[in-house]
């Protein structure tokens, strides 16, 4: 009897899956990491604050703008928060605990959706791959209600594609997409995509059915939003939540959409386009061809490949859409897309011949081709600018960058277009991942200007856009037996991973050793004032108040240096400065010149 042995790939997926398990919950309690973001300062206190107070002093005091409308955003996650702060008392794990817990529902999730349409061992290879996916591990490690909104999306979306569509699925997926949105309510906006996912994912000749579960989705979607406004008007909020000053009428203000041009502009230069477009340009060519007119029949792979598409397109339609779009918000786009990338890139591995339409004529192909190349033409659009800039040609403005970018999607698409199916497919894929890698070495060499890539700082886009590029081709060709391609995807896994942990091997405690000093100076549960520090009083058995009250002047402040400005230190004394090490790459994106810290201020002469 011959032994058989454990496929190598396999196994190195599974460790690099422990790895990513491992690194939701290790030194949970230390300092963020994250290289570009430090609201975490005061983003977790914000959105725990009620949790911490209401547990530890048993009363909640609705007194600022930021308390109101954070609560009315995310009562769910406010609710959780609570229950963890009762269980396991102060601190920063307890508060982080549920995000941590959502980021490894969301493997789970992921595994049951993937493993249904293309085996185990590409479903275990796409789990690796988002086991170690640098945001999606940040935001797990933070106390924010971003990962526990996205897990209950997620469970909408496998919930609709598990099974046929009808009435009582669709209830179900609104129960869970309501759930989402009480965790966060800036997920309310992308409910028209989950909408589309019952429609489109349906059997064509049963639309009844279809009918029947978008009425029953939008049913549980408004019973669910029903209870807990009816609980606020009941506990007396009421009038806060229709008024302004942090209630209904700001929410309002925050959907308000951009204009047309605006959102085009977006896809081109926006805050996060090199983080989105790079994963645009890795799944836009596999996802054309599962999609395009030779696609196969309808299976389970095809309509999770489906519902992820248009999870996604729906994030990145509200991401155009919306004014205010803050990083931790990338998330909600980068899952659907990885998903797409899995599903899409198995698809077209199955037979990739047949997904290219090669019977259509020869400029109505090129024409695909130009097509596809766009998320990549407008990722490097401004680099080329820059280029061109430095020999006399000016490309200053977004229109010009906008017909700079068509002219490059225009010839990457008749030069793909002429080259035969693999290679086309190949360097569509792995080029936007090996020229940023290229780029982003440069970066570091004294050749390069600064600001020669326009959407300069985003090194963890960059770097985890080669990695998608390596793992393209390994779904491409899993199914076909292309193994050194599936090692390629697995060893760059590996070295991200090993990155991951290398970040937590040395952590910081700043948070926890300004948390103690404060327990030691201050009386339980005396009031301080903060500006953008918040996060640190919930290592303490103190409260808070966010931004101080000038009439009622606190027994002390807490500021993140740098908004110094944004309060009035004038009869305030500097009594102690706390470094905080917030990594390379923060000073370098933020050109700090000396070492952020915080501070601690206490009113003149009451100082020891």
């Amino acid at each position: 009897m011959t032994r058989t042995r454990p496929d190598p790939v396999v196994l190195a997926a599974l460790v690099v899956l422990l790895i990513g398990l491992a690194v939701r919950f290790v030194h949970l309690g230390s300092d963020a990491t994250n290289p570009l973001w430090s609201g975490w300062l005061g983003d977790e206190g914000r959105w725990t604050e009620i949790a911490h107070e209401g547990v530890g002093f048993g009363t909640v005091e609705i007194e600022t703008e930021l308390t109101l409308s954070h609560l009315l955003l995310a009562p769910v996650f406010q609710a959780s928060a609570a229950v963890s702060r009762a269980a396991l008392g102060p601190g920063l794990v307890p508060m982080r605990l549920v995000s941590a817990v959502a980021g490894v529902v969301i493997l789970v999730l992921a595994g049951v959706l993937l493993s249904r349409g293309l085996g185990r061992p590409s479903a275990l290879l796409g789990v690796a791959l988002l086991a170690v996916h640098p945001e999606l591990v940040y935001f797990s490690r933070v106390a924010i209600p971003e990962m526990p909104a996205l897990a209950f999306q997620f469970a909408a979306v496998v919930v609709l594609v598990s099974g046929p569509t009808g009435a009582a699925r669709g209830f179900v997926a609104g129960l869970l997409f309501a759930l989402a949105a009480g965790f966060k309510g800036t997920v309310l906006p992308v409910l028209p995509a989950f909408l589309a996912v019952i429609w489109f994912t349906a059997d064509p000749d049963r639309r009844a059915d279809a009918v029947r579960a978008v009425g029953a989705f939008l049913a549980a979607v408004l019973l669910s939003a029903a209870v807990p406004i009816l609980g606020l008007f009941v506990a007396g909020f009421g009038g806060s939540l229709l008024g302004g000053g942090g209630g209904m009428g700001d929410l309002f203000d925050f959907l308000a959409g951009d204009t047309p041009y605006g959102m085009l502009a977006t896809l081109h230069d926006g805050a996060h386009t090199v983080s989105v477009n790079l994963l645009l340009a890795l799944v836009w060519v596999p996802a054309i061809l599962a999609f395009g007119p030779s696609a196969g029949p309808r299976s389970p792979a095809r309509r999770a490949l489906m519902a992820a598409a248009l999870w996604g397109a729906g994030w990145i339609a509200v991401w155009m859409w919306l004014d205010y779009f803050p990083a931790r918000y990338l998330v909600h786009i980068h899952l659907p897309l990885i998903l797409v990338l899995v599903l899409a890139g198995a698809e077209v591995g199955r037979d990739p011949a047949a997904r290219l339409p090669w019977t259509l004529g020869g400029i109505v192909r090129m024409g695909l081709f130009v097509v596809l190349a766009l998320p990549l033409a407008f990722a490097l659009g401004p680099a080329l600018a820059n280029v061109l800039d430095t020999v006399g040609l000016r490309f200053d403005r977004f229109r010009h960058h906008l017909v700079l970018g068509v002219a490059l999607a225009g010839v990457l698409g008749v030069i793909t277009s002429r080259m035969d199916e693999r290679r086309a497919v190949s360097a569509l894929t792995v080029l936007p991942g090996a020229l940023t890698l290229i780029w982003w070495l440069a970066r570091h060499t004294p050749w390069v200007p600064d600001g020669f890539w326009q959407l300069d700082g985003a090194v963890g886009a960059l770097r985890w856009g080669a990695m998608l590029g390596g793992a393209a081709l390994a779904f491409r060709w899993l199914s076909r037996g292309g193994l050194p391609l599936r090692r390629l995807a697995v060893v760059l896994a590996v070295a991200w991973a090993a990155e991951d942990v290398d970040q937590r091997r040395s952590p910081t405690y700043v948070m926890r050793e300004v948390g103690d000093y404060l327990d030691e100076r201050y009386d339980e549960g005396e009031r301080l004032g903060t500006i953008y520090a918040a996060s640190v009083f919930l290592e303490t058995r103190l409260a808070w108040i966010e931004p101080p009250d000038e009439d009622d002047p606190p027994a002390g402040l807490l500021v993140f240096w740098g908004y110094d400005e944004d309060v009035d230190v004038t009869g305030y004394t500097l009594v102690r400065e706390f470094p905080l090490e917030l990594g390379d790459d923060f000073l370098f994106y933020h050109e700090f010149h000396e070492p952020p810290s915080l501070r601690l201020y206490e009113p003149s002469g009451s100082a020891p």
